[in-house]
């Protein structure tokens, strides 16, 4: 996998440096390139383990920098918002291409999580589009083909994978945050890869000014409720292995408590992340940990 990703890089580096494609796609190219290249500092600065090291200021200007282009100022000069996509490649191709962006952001969780096989997959994708849109005459439905087989192909890994984060309490991301994060220190929110704004600083703030009783409290007012549900339904708890619990980033020091709580009777707690890929997301709304979004278009 390592080959691979190397491999990839280079071809990445030499598009970012010169496209060698016709406007108007050279630019698309070169910032997707662009971002991408971004994408493996980040991986490779989290894998060096200076998240841990670096500064509250160090981590805000990382999270600023990888949402700022989908952020309301910028995003109507933004491949991911498909108007602009269409407005500058034409509505061929501008909607499949900016997709293929909203698809590629997801590698920003990626490179936090260190999951080096999702930043390869997508990383050949955006070649396996890029080598076809380099023709002089490049084809739609190559393009749609590319990235429908992309899906197809990949989904028996990432639904496993999917399947695994909503049932799997072992090695779980956010629960290692969770639980085994300094909560008084609020580097740890930037740690998930999600957009950070002031709602979810302004949060955990609020968390920590609360005494330790207030915590116990408000984790039991749904945890009991939760079990007590089973009793009014004449329902056997006892037969129930797993409870999820969906939250907003900043809520840590509550959810910390509640997965204890909920421990003391025999359950185990999965938390996951609301899906990055398109493949996965609900179309009823985000699902799982959720941040503020940085744009809600």
């Amino acid at each position: 996998m390592e080959e691979r990703y190397s491999l990839s890089l280079g071809r990445i580096r030499e598009l970012a440096e010169n496209p060698e494609i016709a406007a108007p796609y050279d630019d698309y190219f070169r910032q997707m390139a662009l971002f991408l290249l971004k994408m493996d500092g980040l991986y490779q600065w989290v894998k060096g383990g200076h998240m841990k090291e670096a500064s509250r200021e160090t981590l805000e200007g990382w999270n600023e920098d990888l949402y700022k282009d989908i952020m309301p100022l910028h995003y109507e000069c933004s491949y991911a918002n498909p108007d602009f996509s269409v407005a500058m490649l034409g509505d061929q191709f501008g909607r499949i291409l900016s997709l293929l962006y909203t698809e590629l952001r997801g590698e920003i969780v990626y490179a936090y999580e260190q999951r080096l096989f999702n930043l390869v997959i997508l990383n050949e994708l955006f070649l396996e589009v890029y080598s076809i849109m380099k023709d002089e005459n490049p084809s739609y439905r190559q393009v749609k083909e590319a990235i429908y087989w992309f899906f197809s192909d990949y989904s028996e890994v990432t639904v496993r994978e999917r399947i695994g984060e909503q049932f799997d309490k072992e090695g779980n991301y956010a629960i290692e945050i969770i639980m085994n994060a300094d909560l008084t220190d609020l580097r740890y929110l930037y740690a998930y890869g999600e957009y950070i704004s002031e709602n979810e600083i302004k949060m955990a703030e609020y968390m920590n000014s609360l005494s330790e009783e207030q915590i116990h409290d408000l984790a039991f007012t749904y945890t009991d409720g939760y079990r007590e549900g089973f009793s009014v339904m004449g329902i056997d708890i006892s037969k129930k292995r797993l409870v999820e619990i969906r939250y907003q980033i900043g809520m840590e020091r509550m959810i910390r408590e509640a997965i204890k709580q909920f421990k003391a009777i025999n359950l185990d707690t999965v938390v996951y992340r609301n899906a990055v890929s398109a493949m996965h997301r609900n179309p009823k709304g985000r699902v799982g940990y959720v941040s503020t979004s940085p744009n809600r278009q």
